[in-house]
């Protein structure tokens, strides 16, 4: 009688153990088979996440996918926006693709067409907004409307947005896929080209591989340099160059240095070896011109070449080579974003 008890027993205990396997695997969305593109709306499946949309989009070569969007909450103060991108079950290749963002980020998209041209050769891709919505040459986000500092955000922007994206992108993978991503890869570039260093530093189980171009290193330093660049072009006296005048500038400067590598193609092979003095364009008069620079803009340039330098005249990080200033309207005091200075209150 004893013995059919402890056997009826064991019969429960084994019954029990296997409901309880069976729902861990329903709850980390371990499943079997895959859940449908339309399921992984379902509330719950993935960690401190809130799907706000799922939909089959198409990308502009005609590719259908599964898009999941929505919100990352690690905690009570971080709101990551996060967009998935799945192609089809049976055109996934095994991979996980995180992309990284730019500049001061707040943009869910910053990469589309990056994100569908790689869903077009198979692989799943993930993107975020770095913890914050904004425009991407704004750093508001950083404080709170009483100015203290937004540290939430700030942590976020600054290591864990790529982190958590990257974690409920496997999760999104396994529920939809019915397996993991074989594997897990990262690309980004300036900003993002940070975000995957720090991946490799803080994270470095998140990806198998990670390529980054431009990254930027040192961001207090890019920052100071930010601010340093803002002044020259908005503070006291100071006059920033009109697109013509830059024009000119980068003229002057491929006319001077071009041909060192002994070939004239319009292209500096060695930009910081140009041994270049922008006061060869200093106009006659302290006013400007077209092709000349008037005395205020002339200052202004002479500071984004030098970089920013302690009162005492010590270097505090690298200026801007020669080269390419026909661009600096879009990165240094206009543009589509607007000032670049304004992003520090500077303008």
């Amino acid at each position: 009688m004893k013995k059919r008890i402890g056997r009826a027993w064991l019969r429960l205990m084994w019954l029990g153990a296997w409901v309880m396997g069976a729902s861990a695997l329903v709850a980390t969305g371990a499943y079997a088979e895959g859940l449908t593109c339309m399921e992984l709306s379902d509330p719950g499946l993935f960690s401190n996440t809130v799907v706000s949309r799922v939909s089959v989009a198409t990308a502009r070569d005609g590719s259908r996918y599964c898009k999941v969007e929505g919100t990352i909450r690690p905690t009570p103060g971080s709101v990551i926006g996060v967009v998935y991108r799945l192609p089809f079950k049976a055109k996934w290749n095994g991979r996980l693709l995180g992309l990284g963002g730019g500049a001061f980020g707040g943009v869910l998209n910053f990469s589309p067409n990056a994100g569908e041209r790689f869903i077009r050769r198979g692989y799943a891709v993930a993107a975020s907004d770095s913890g914050h919505s904004g425009k991407a040459m704004l750093a508001e986000w950083g404080l709170n409307a009483n100015g203290t500092p937004n540290r939430d955000a700030i942590i976020d922007y600054a290591h864990r947005a790529i982190h958590v994206m990257t974690v409920v992108a496997k999760q999104v993978i396994r529920a939809y896929y019915g397996e993991p991503p074989r594997y897990s890869y990262y690309e980004g570039c300036s900003t993002g080209g940070r975000m995957g260093l720090v991946e490799v530093q803080r994270y470095p189980h998140d990806y198998d591989g990670v390529v980054v171009g431009a990254p930027v290193m040192h961001l207090s330093h890019v920052t100071t340099t930010g601010i340093w660049q803002g002044r020259a072009f908005h503070g006291d006296g100071a006059t920033a160059p009109s697109q013509a005048q830059l024009q000119a500038l980068s003229d002057a400067v491929l006319a001077a240095c071009d041909a060192d590598d002994g070939v004239q193609d319009g292209v500096l092979n060695d930009p910081p070896s140009c041994d270049w003095d922008p006061a060869v364009l200093a106009c006659e008069s302290e006013t400007g011109g077209d092709q000349c620079l008037g005395v205020g803009e002339l200052a202004a340039v002479q500071k984004i070449y030098a970089g920013p330098m302690a009162s005492d005249g010590t270097p505090l990080y690298v200026g801007v080579p020669p080269g390419g200033e026909e661009n600096w309207g879009s990165w240094l005091f206009a543009g589509d974003h607007g000032p670049f200075g304004s992003a520090y209150g500077l303008a």
